[in-house]
């Protein structure tokens, strides 16, 4: 699992750190002055904005097309996304990063994993380690630019851009980072990840750049529970699925244990708080002791929430069933309480080493579920005040620009600073593709 491992304090991963640093420092530079120039132009467009209306003998002034409020459930997966790709950007600034990421993080997933895939990951391995710097600094931008960008822009087509360049990331991340999420590699499981937090991030953007017509209707929010239940069902068989270890713990007296117990005892070496380390060797000791009874839990319960979130939302026409007589909303509320604390107990977090560049995928898929239920309450999605998108057509933008900052000024800063934000983006994105 990500966060796993090693010895990071040699000094030359300290000189890689110093320089990692000092890089980010310089590079930070540049970005606040872009941003304050970017803050400087719409002051002056405000200011001229007001000097026009003053000049308006009837004290008027055109006024911005409008848009309905943002739904409910995409302002949550939004602002969910920017919060994480700020949190794994802030990660991404940790000290072991630039010498250990490839060999500790992702080199040992690819090694176990097919040989196809140990060939394919090994050319992004040797482009880490030939510029560490460079990339972990790329890396660190585009995550930062992705979560202001997410977070300032509400609506409209800059908005949804956010969400694609989001998939674009995501997608990166999920391939040479995580490794297909560990698809190919042994100890495959939901306990410990699987499909990975960046395919779950993929899926994010993907609802964030829709139009909003999706989101005017629960059709929405009941195909992704039901594609979440299909995704549980699927686990829960990975899970049963005899010989992949999971149903045991020490399977006799020797030191031989089966894969949970073995995954949680690595976890539990890496540093991190005590508190969490004798959370995550009690679970490893109960599931040496009691492994057939621990995993035939997990099995039963992501089983049982996936037929639910599947045959819940089943209730039109001839595809009714009794269990779509149910309220969503218990299912919903278990099923994050369960995330929480596996994302405590197994997963560790996901964070902890010096090398954890996200929380996992418990939290996300959590995430992502109860937006999901949200978007089926159409009334909740819907509701909202009026605001005024920016528009980037040449046709009309300027007067719609002025309107849009003498009317709504801080909605029109908040464009300006996703401007800022893609700047940001392309600061990290243009050195990877140079690289690559």
């Amino acid at each position: 699992m990500p966060g796993m491992g090693g010895d990071h304090g040699n000094s030359a991963t300290s000189a890689l750190a110093v320089a990692f640093h000092r890089a980010l420092l310089h590079q930070w530079f540049i970005v606040l002055a872009v941003l304050v120039m970017l803050f400087v132009l719409w002051n002056l467009l405000r200011l001229a904005a007001l000097r026009a209306r003053a000049r308006d003998h009837q004290g008027t002034a055109l006024r911005a097309p409008s848009m309905p409020a943002e739904p409910v459930a995409r302002r949550l997966l939004r602002i969910s996304l920017g919060g994480l790709w700020l949190l794994d950007g802030l990660l991404q600034s940790q000290s072991a990063i630039p010498a250990s990421l490839a060999n500790a993080v992702i080199k040992p997933v690819a090694a176990a994993s097919s040989s196809w895939v140990t060939r394919f990951i090994s050319h992004a391995i040797v482009v880490w380690n030939s510029h560490p710097v460079t990339t972990a600094t790329a890396v660190f931008w585009i995550q930062i630019g992705l979560a202001i960008w997410l977070l300032s822009a509400s609506r409209g087509l800059l908005s949804r851009l956010g969400g694609y360049a989001s998939v674009c990331w995501a997608l990166v991340i999920w391939i040479f980072g995580e490794v297909f999420g560990g698809l190919f590699a042994p100890g495959y499981s939901w306990l410990f990840g699987a499909p990975g937090a960046a395919l779950v991030y993929l899926v994010i953007g993907i609802l964030v750049g829709l139009p909003d017509r999706f989101w005017s209707s629960p059709r929405l929010g009941l195909e992704i529970l039901r594609s979440l239940g299909a995704f549980l069902i699927v686990m829960a068989i990975v899970q049963a699925w005899p010989g992949r270890g999971f149903w045991h713990g020490r399977t006799d007296k020797s030191s031989f244990s089966g894969t949970l117990p073995r995954m949680l005892k690595i976890m539990a070496q890496s540093p991190q708080p005590q508190l969490f380390r004798s959370v995550v060797q009690h679970v490893a000791s109960l599931s040496t002791s009691h492994g057939f009874a621990l995993n035939l839990v997990v099995v039963l319960l992501i089983g049982l929430l996936g037929c639910m979130f599947l045959f819940c939302t089943m209730r039109n026409g001839r595809s009714r069933v009794l269990l779509g007589s149910l309220p969503l909303l218990p299912f919903v509320i278990l099923y994050v309480v369960i995330s929480v604390v596996v994302w405590v107990s197994v997963q560790d977090l996901g964070f902890f080493g010096g090398v954890g560049t996200d929380p996992n995928s418990m939290i996300p898929i959590a995430l992502l579920l109860f937006s999901s239920y949200l978007a089926t309450k159409t009334d909740a999605s819907i509701q909202g005040f009026e605001i005024a998108p920016f528009n980037l057509s040449a046709r009309g933008s300027i007067s719609t620009l002025r309107s849009k900052i003498e009317h709504d000024p801080i909605q029109s800063l908040r464009t300006f600073i996703a401007v800022g934000a893609l700047f940001i983006t392309l600061l990290g994105a243009i050195p990877v593709m140079v690289l690559i």
